[in-house]
């Protein structure tokens, strides 16, 4: 049975998979030949399933084998688009990003906040280190 499930645009799949670090956690496996996120869940039935989500052009499939009853597909279909922020308003982000070159792309790209951000912070840290080596070395200041 498959779930096709729609995003606000812009949407991208693998921004978000990668920003929230499923692709190293279990119960997570990804195939990146395929570009399939794997996601093995128990529902409140106590139902286990397991999950292969893709892209598609308007959002996210969820591809799971068997059939499901009308409140598992609910479940299953309020749960991934919470993880995948499916239909979050980031507007607003986008608009304040626009004025930060950093991440002035983030809504050209899709990016959501939480892979912008951590690109951002990234990037934050990396120059402060750089910064402090320039300077003479890791600086420590006491009160």
């Amino acid at each position: 049975m498959n779930l096709n499930l729609s995003a606000r645009q812009p949407f991208n799949f693998l921004s978000v998979v990668n920003s929230h670090g499923w692709v190293q956690l279990a119960p997570f496996r990804y195939d990146e030949s395929r570009q399939v996120l794997s996601y093995t869940d128990r529902l409140s039935n106590g139902r286990v399933i397991d999950q292969q989500i893709t892209e598609t052009p308007k959002g996210i499939t969820v591809e799971i084998k068997g059939r499901l009853g009308k409140a598992e597909q609910k479940e299953i279909t309020n749960k991934v688009s919470w993880m995948f922020g499916l239909d979050q308003d980031f507007n607003a982000f986008y608009k304040t990003a626009r004025k930060e070159p950093k991440l002035s792309r983030a809504q050209k790209t899709g990016a959501r906040p939480r892979a912008a951000l951590a690109h951002f912070f990234r990037r934050c840290l990396e120059n402060h280190t750089d910064h402090q080596h320039a300077m003479g070395g890791d600086q420590t200041h006491e009160s």
